[in-house]
Order: C-alpha cells, then sequence, then structure tokens
C-alpha cells in the first residue's frame, strides 16, 4: 500500500511521522510526504520519496498535483492547517478529485483548521471522546467519520 502524508506545519509533521514509523514496523507500506521546508526536519528517514515547498510561499497546486500523480497513493494523511492556501488544503482537494481516501490526525482538542464541508479529510483521528465532541460539533462531518485514537506521537 502507498501512503502519502502532508504537512505544512510542525505538530502535524511529528505526527504523521509517528504514525509512519508504528506502520514501518510491517513493511508492508512505500510512503512519501509533501511537507513544508520548516517541517521537513520532523520526517525521519524512512521516507523515500518527498517533496518539500516553502512554507511561506503560495503553493501551486500543480506541483502538488504532478507529486501526488507520480506517486500515485492509495491513501493520504493529511496535515490540518488554517489556511486555504496551504499544502494541506491543496492536497485534500486534489485527493477529492482523484478519488483517494485521506485522513487527518488532529494535534489540538476539536481542530480541524481551513477545512469545510465541502473540502476535508474522510476521516479525522483524534486523541479522546472530548476531542471527538468538538470536532463533530464543528459541524463538518458526522461521528462516525472522527474516529478516537489517541495521539501517535505520544506513543
Amino acid at each position: 500500500m502507498r501512503l502519502l502524508f502532508t504537512s505544512n506545519d510542525p505538530g502535524s509533521a511529528q505526527q504523521n511521522n509517528a504514525v509512519a514509523n508504528l506502520l514501518n514496523l510491517h513493511n508492508a507500506y512505500d510512503t512519501a510526504c509533501i511537507t513544508s521546508k520548516v517541517s521537513s526536519k520532523f520526517y525521519s528517514s524512512l521516507f523515500k520519496e518527498k517533496l518539500y515547498l516553502d512554507h511561506d510561499k503560495r503553493h501551486h497546486k500543480n506541483k502538488i498535483k504532478d507529486y501526488i500523480n507520480y506517486f500515485k497513493p492509495d491513501f493520504v494523511f493529511l496535515g490540518i492547517s488554517p489556511s486555504k492556501k496551504s499544502l494541506d488544503y491543496i492536497a485534500s482537494e486534489i485527493a477529492i478529485d482523484l478519488n483517494i481516501r485521506t485522513a487527518s490526525i488532529q494535534d489540538y482538542y476539536g481542530w480541524t483548521g481551513s477545512f469545510n464541508e465541502e473540502v476535508k479529510p474522510d476521516y479525522f483521528f483524534v486523541f479522546d471522546e472530548y476531542a471527538k465532541k468538538l470536532t463533530v460539533d464543528s459541524s463538518i462531518c458526522s461521528s462516525q467519520k472522527v474516529i478516537v485514537t489517541g495521539s501517535p506521537k505520544h506513543y
């Protein structure tokens, strides 16, 4: 299975890297990441494929789309960012267009960033039941799409 991880900010990078490290124990996954240069230091060497983008510059949708088409992920772990111009939001739009399933791992209770009813991951992975309630209360997804997993970077 091919897994792509995106992160515009360090919090998402830490969560994504923790999940990738856990999944790497099974040797059944090819992993790649699209990340800001600021967040790149939080990704381990297990990512054989990486695309680095400037954190403070507008990301070109075509560059991200070309990378996704090149890597051909089966699933995308999206970071959560406050801007619709972030690489996470853009990657989510592209994944929706390409019918690729997605999830985001929350780093803060109830935080859904710039995601909305139209552009959002298929699933949110959250710390606990309180985080689930806050996320469901944001009204962008149903409770079935919010899964309590704990915090991977704290395992």
